[in-house]
């Protein structure tokens, strides 16, 4: 009897262990990150120069829907206002491009996976200065990165990535993009050019309150630009913080470029020095 009485609390505690296991173990195959959630918002782009009275906003609207099980509908609309010196004296605004992408993206564990592509509708293609001014400056406060919405050409892409829970508060994102662009101007029909981006990162996230937030890695790369005599790359860090409830969502981030052409952002003098700040506010279902 002695025994047994010493026996039970040990075998509760066992229980609990389990119980707490499993509970944990739930979490990390019960969950949706950015990746595969339902939501519809702005991805919104500040970028100002401190030695400069120079302004630029970029707002992304965006909807991601899943119409059948592991199946997901991308949609972007980008546009981007500028205002101020050095490049220019009035304000200029202009459209980018239209895109839709469609991914196949099961849920498999522990792990979130896609593939797919997309293609854009080529409104950077319309001709003004103010027009391929305010494009150009929007593709650079993401420091390059997604591109494919502001790029002067008919872009298709293809896209894989992951996102791994490894514990049920952490996960390990990685992405990549190898792009296509098709030039329709009259002027120069054939004219192709290739891309490819990709990102990899670490998100923190508590599975109670939401709160959480990580860092990125960006690469881009533009082996067929010649841009100053050199192929175009550009790296960036992107730290952020953010909150992902049942219904609202909200994103603040800030994008570092390390490197020319863009960068380095600490770099005091006339170049880029590109420091921006990015919002994502929106609703998800």
């Amino acid at each position: 009897m002695l025994c047994t009485r010493k026996l039970a609390p040990t075998f509760a505690s066992l229980v609990t262990l389990m119980a707490l296991s499993s509970n944990a173990e739930a979490q990390r195959r019960d969950w949706d990150p950015d990746s595969h959630r339902e939501a519809a918002g702005a991805d919104i782009w500040l970028w100002a120069l401190p030695h400069a009275e120079f302004f630029s906003t970029a707002p992304l609207f965006f909807l991601n829907v899943e119409p059948v099980d592991d199946f997901w509908i991308d949609v972007w609309f980008p546009w981007n206002m500028a205002v101020g010196d050095p490049f220019f004296d009035d304000a200029v605004a202009g459209i980018g491009n239209p895109s839709i992408q469609f991914r196949y993206g099961p849920k498999m564990g522990i792990t979130r996976w896609w593939v797919g592509g997309g293609v854009g509708l080529p409104m950077s293609e319309i001709d003004g200065y103010s027009w391929d001014t305010a494009n150009g400056l929007g593709a650079a406060s993401m420091g390059y990165y997604n591109i494919f919405l502001w790029a002067d050409y008919m872009p298709l892409w293809a896209t894989g990535g992951a996102d791994i829970r490894v514990v049920d508060f952490m996960s390990i994102q990685v992405s990549g993009e190898p792009m296509i662009f098709f030039d329709v101007d009259d002027d120069s029909p054939d004219t192709v050019e290739f891309a490819i981006q990709t990102r990899a990162g670490v998100e923190f996230r508590d599975p109670g309150s939401g709160v959480g937030g990580g860092i990125h890695l960006k690469l881009f790369w533009w082996p067929t630009e010649d841009f100053i005599d050199n192929d175009l790359f550009q790296a960036s860090l992107h730290p952020f913080f953010a909150y992902t409830g049942d219904v609202f969502l909200l994103r603040f981030g800030l994008l570092f470029a390390l490197d020319e052409p863009l960068g380095p952002f600490f770099d005091e003098g006339p170049d880029l020095n590109v420091f921006s700040q990015n919002l994502v506010v929106g609703g998800q279902w």
